[in-house]
């Protein structure tokens, strides 16, 4: 279920999210010399997963992607979670950081 997931968020990404309905939240940090970008993407139309998995409390796909910039250095991490939460992305968005 993770390679289809990370598979279809991926492609949806790439094309904007066009096929999809979606939520998303951005956050921007600033402490200690280094810049902190947090953007939540939540997928709320997860059907075709939940029938190939049989996960039926399933509600939708969360790409949390995080940019920290510590003067000329810059990272980037993405991480992918499923939920059974309704819920918007600026909502979901906290409770994953947390």
């Amino acid at each position: 279920m993770r390679d289809d997931v990370e598979l279809f968020a991926t492609d949806q990404k790439a094309r904007a999210f066009a096929d999809t309905t979606i939520s998303v939240d951005q956050t921007v940090d600033a402490d200690h010399g280094r810049v902190a970008t947090r953007r939540v993407t939540v997928i709320h139309g997860v059907a075709w997963v939940q029938e190939g998995h049989q996960w039926p409390a399933l509600k939708g796909y969360v790409i949390a992607d995080a940019t920290r910039e510590m003067g000329p250095k810059t990272e980037r991490e993405t991480r992918f979670y499923v939920t059974s939460s309704p819920l918007p992305a600026d909502k979901l968005g906290p409770i994953v950081r947390a």
